[in-house]
């Protein structure tokens, strides 16, 4: 019984992996398609390193070429340094 549920677990918690690795594979991939950064243009990194509590809880980028920060679908958010 007690490996039914460890196997169980064992089965959840990489599944769950796997899905949140290829939601962040998918969500480089579609913000490097709208053309990366909105300020300069670079393409946002695959792994990416949260400079925020809201990075890192909601996703983002800070752009190394200018310092703009962009939500999770590559849209330049409100608090960013280049912010208009």
């Amino acid at each position: 019984m007690v490996s039914i549920v460890v196997g169980s677990i064992i089965g959840s918690v990489t599944t769950t992996t796997l899905l949140l690795v290829m939601a962040a594979i998918a969500a480089t991939k579609k913000a490097n398609e709208r053309g990366g950064c909105p300020t300069c243009g670079m393409p946002v990194p695959v792994f990416r390193k949260p400079t925020s509590l809201r990075q890192a809880l909601r996703g983002g980028w800070t752009c190394s070429g200018c310092g703009t920060e962009m939500d999770r679908f590559g849209n330049e958010t409100i608090g960013s340094v280049n912010a208009k």
